[in-house]
């Protein structure tokens, strides 16, 4: 996912963005959902881990306190580049809440401990909608073979619309005559107040290879994502609007009055 090191903690509350009574953006997991964090060796956050212990990976809550050891639970990749990690909450008998996460790096030499941004893990996720990308091979900076790019996003839209054209004339009997006709369904899409590491999170998963939406596939297709600043200067908050669409929701006619013509389905 896109739990960065050293990422700043947003401390004002953002009144809109409520889940669960908790008022801090945070990245926010299921409970009974795997969560996948990944790890490129050689770079600034996994410069050489390898995890050996259980210790190595640790889960602290928002106060400071060790409540978990993941270590055991990462498995380094074929190509041995990328370790991941993949866990459920519900696996690890902890409460909803916020976390972060402290890994040992190089372990058994000259070692540093780092410390994730916060996430939060909720179970009544009814106010947020699961993302869940996936690649081919390797892209994004991501070994897709052992990767899910997963999480759950609270939308202020999340509405289907219609675009419409249609073609007519009047014939010499002032009779109206269609020739053509096309409806075009997408969904249109506005985020709540989120950070940048969440936008980071979302532009790279709308230009995966799948793309999903509580399980349902959906593509992107406008290639533009719109962000709104808060104006009220909410610690670099933002909102984001896009444009979804589904194979197989964009309908043709262009036989209008006419049976005998050659007709062109269309499959968008």
């Amino acid at each position: 996912m896109y739990l960065i090191p050293n990422q700043p903690i947003f401390e004002q509350p953002v009144q809109d963005n409520l889940i669960n009574g908790l008022e801090k953006y945070y990245p926010i997991f299921g409970r009974t959902e795997y969560i996948y964090i990944q790890w490129l060796l050689g770079s600034p956050y996994g410069n050489c881990l390898r995890p050996q212990n259980a210790t190595d990976i640790r889960i602290f809550t928002e106060t400071g306190i060790a409540v978990y050891d993941l270590g055991l639970y990462a498995s380094q990749s074929v190509n041995k580049n990328w370790f991941t990690l993949k866990f459920k909450f519900s696996d690890l008998g902890l409460a909803d809440g916020c976390y972060y996460l402290q890994w040992t790096d190089c372990p058994g030499g000259s070692t540093t401990v780092r410390t994730s941004n916060p996430f939060t893990v909720i179970t009544d996720t009814s106010r947020t909608k699961l993302i869940t990308s996936t690649c081919d091979c390797y892209g994004h900076g991501f070994d897709w073979s052992t990767f899910v790019l997963q999480w759950r996003v609270p939308f202020a839209k999340f509405n289907p619309e219609y675009n419409m054209i249609s073609f007519d004339d009047l014939d010499s009997n002032e009779v109206n005559e269609k020739y053509y006709a096309e409806r075009e369904k997408f969904w249109s899409c506005v985020t709540t107040w989120m950070n940048e590491g969440a936008h980071d999170a979302m532009t790279v998963a709308l230009l995966c290879d799948t793309f999903l939406v509580d399980t349902v596939e959906y593509y992107f297709d406008k290639k533009e994502y719109a962000m709104e600043n808060d104006k009220e200067g909410k610690n670099d908050l933002f909102k984001a609007s896009f444009q979804l669409k589904k194979q197989g929701t964009t309908t043709v006619n262009n036989n209008c009055q006419d049976c005998d013509a050659e007709i062109y389905p269309y499959y968008g």
